[in-house]
C-alpha cells in the first residue's frame, strides 16, 4: 500500500513540475511573488494592481482592496469590510500624505473625507 501512495505522490510532483516548466520564463522572472512563483496572492502579498478610489456616501467599492494609499493627506472616513450593513463610517484623522494604510474598507465615504489621491491596492 505504501508503494502505491508513494507512486501517486511522485506522479503528482512530476505533473506539477511539468506544468510549472511550461510557464513563461520572462514572466516568472518579473513576478517572483505571483502564481508563477507558486505562491498564492494573499492580503499580505505585494499589490499586483491598483486603481483610484472615488469616495461615495452610498456606493460600496466594487472590489475590496488589500490596502489604501493616501496621496494627499487629510481625514479619511471609511466603513470596514466586516462592519454591519447599518454601520456608519469611522474617521481616520490627519492621515499624512503618501501613507499606505493596511485596511480593507468596503466603502470610503465622501462625507468626512478630506484626503485626496486615494488609491486602492489589490
Amino acid at each position: 500500500m505504501k508503494s502505491i501512495v508513494l507512486r501517486v505522490g511522485a506522479i503528482a510532483l512530476v505533473l506539477l513540475a511539468c506544468a510549472y516548466a511550461g510557464a513563461d520564463p520572462a514572466l516568472a522572472q518579473r513576478d517572483q511573488y505571483g502564481t508563477y512563483a507558486m505562491q498564492s496572492d494573499t492580503v499580505n502579498a505585494p499589490c499586483r494592481r491598483w486603481s483610484a478610489i472615488v469616495p461615495s456616501d452610498s456606493t460600496d467599492l466594487a472590489e475590496l482592496p488589500k490596502a489604501v494609499y493616501v496621496g494627499g493627506g487629510g481625514d479619511l472616513t471609511m466603513i470596514g469590510v466586516d462592519a454591519p450593513a447599518e454601520a456608519s463610517g469611522v474617521a481616520w484623522s490627519n492621515v499624512p500624505s503618501a501613507s499606505i494604510l493596511p485596511v480593507r474598507p468596503r466603502r470610503v465615504l465622501a462625507t468626512g473625507t478630506t484626503a485626496t489621491l486615494i488609491v486602492g491596492c489589490y
